[in-house]
């Protein structure tokens, strides 16, 4: 009975270090009244600024959380404190009787899934109205008509030679982007403002981008021939120029798939004030990996938090496309620690091996989730440079970053298990399993 987590787990729960520590302040028992814990929840009242204290429940197998506090973040300092408590005093925490407001929150929850999930069937059933078509084709005519431009101008490009940007303004990939978002081709239009950065930034820079705009040509032509393609591979094209499905949609018609799911690791990234999360997971049984995407406005608040570093029986619907990833989290519980040793490639050349099928199939995949079995993480004191070594001593780069650090602390020059995401050219650590630990980066 009892949540089992770790205080690096609620830290990584945390939207932001403020937050955190904050709720690392509010792990006393002085701060709180009326704790019970079952099978179901964990509960409490928290003494705060206002003359009533703060209710605060936790449900034990998805850790969502509710607080009276008036508090916009997610999860808030007293959720937060409540979870250190359990971490560092959990065995004083009565089972008892959960109250009523505890019972009356989960049944709402319980409540408010059944109704989005029959919503999405409600609409799902219902046919197209004619507006809808009539916007669709006209919006179909305006994507080909801006890929028809933007082949010229893709064509022009190499004509010319990427060794003449030099002498024109970096704003072109901007204008060309702001172009395709006038054609609403809002994917197309990121692929070519993200080109924009590449110029001049590398010794490498030209073949960085000519890769870039071979990938590009690829998909404005198949984008112009669909009937080349599986649905599947169709679903993806699209995706890519920019059609978006939404989650009503994913939850009603989205491929299902229950299994025990490995919930590995989290990332979040600011650009122009949009925050981006994204967490991997891979399923046991079906050995498939899947990433949650959410995004957020102006600070990272996300509409849910997902336990990282454990194993939860889940199920999950996929959006549509060749290999598809991106995955809609519908129910999860049973939260348990992860296998020993982790699933994944035994060396990095089978790592590679793997990376390079899935891009024979779906050339467009840019990130990959990676986990490589007794490895070493290596820091180069002179180039200052980071790698990451398998034990036929092959190595691949490491992100720079703060983190990096920890690893060689965690590691202690011995191999552990490693969880990242490659890029196509580093990569990307987000945790370790040293020993009996799993410890997020």
């Amino acid at each position: 009975m009892g949540i089992q987590i770790s205080a690096e787990q609620v830290a990584k729960l945390s939207p932001d270090d403020t937050s955190n520590k904050a709720g690392m302040k509010m792990a006393a028992l002085k701060h709180w009244t009326n704790l019970g814990q079952d099978e179901a929840a964990l509960w409490g009242e928290c003494k705060g600024s206002s003359s009533t204290p703060y209710k605060v429940g936790i449900a034990s197998s998805t850790l969502s959380t509710r607080c009276s506090c008036p508090s916009n973040k997610y999860p808030c300092k007293h959720a937060l404190g409540l979870l250190y408590l359990t971490v560092s005093s959990g065995s004083s925490i009565a089972t008892t009787t959960r109250p009523e407001w505890i019972e009356q929150w989960l049944n709402a929850a319980t409540e408010a899934r059944q109704r989005k999930e029959a919503a999405a069937a409600a609409k799902a059933s219902a046919p197209p109205s004619a507006n809808k078509a009539k916007s669709m084709a006209q919006r179909e005519d305006k994507v080909l008509a801006g890929i028809e431009q933007l082949d010229l101008w893709l064509n022009d490009l190499i004509r010319n030679g990427l060794g003449n940007l030099s002498q024109q303004s970096m704003g072109i990939w901007d204008e060309r982007g702001a172009q395709l978002i006038n054609a609403q081709a809002p994917g197309l239009a990121a692929r070519v403002r993200s080109m924009g950065a590449i110029p001049f930034t590398s010794t490498n820079w030209m073949p960085k981008l000519l890769g870039q705009l071979g990938k590009t040509a690829l998909l404005t032509e198949a984008y112009q021939h669909p009937e080349r393609y599986d649905d599947a591979m169709r679903a993806t094209i699209r995706q890519l120029v920019g059609w978006t499905y939404q989650e009503i949609e994913i939850i009603q018609q989205g491929e299902r798939v229950k299994d025990e799911w490995l919930i590995l690791g989290q990332m979040t990234e600011e650009k122009d004030q949009t925050y981006t999360r994204r967490t991997w997971l891979h399923g046991l049984q079906s050995q498939r990996n899947a990433l949650v995407l959410q995004f957020s406005k102006f600070q990272p608040a996300f509409a849910a938090t997902y336990p990282l570093g454990v194993k939860v029986q889940a199920e999950l619907a996929f959006w549509p496309g060749k290999l598809a990833e991106r995955a809609l989290i519908i129910e999860h519980s049973d939260l348990q620690p992860l296998p020993r040793p982790l699933p994944g490639a035994a060396t990095l050349a089978e790592l590679s091996g793997q990376i390079a099928q899935q891009l024979s199939q779906q050339p467009w995949m840019e990130r990959f989730l990676c986990v490589v079995r007794d490895c070493v993480p290596l820091h180069d004191v002179e180039s200052r440079d980071w790698f990451l070594q398998d034990k036929t001593g092959d190595t691949l780069p490491l992100r720079k970053q703060d983190g990096n650090w920890e690893m060689l602390i965690y590691s202690g020059g011995t191999p552990v298990d490693f969880v990242g995401e490659w890029n196509g050219e580093a990569l990307l650590p987000l945790a370790l399993q040293a020993e009996d630990s799993y410890h997020l980066l």
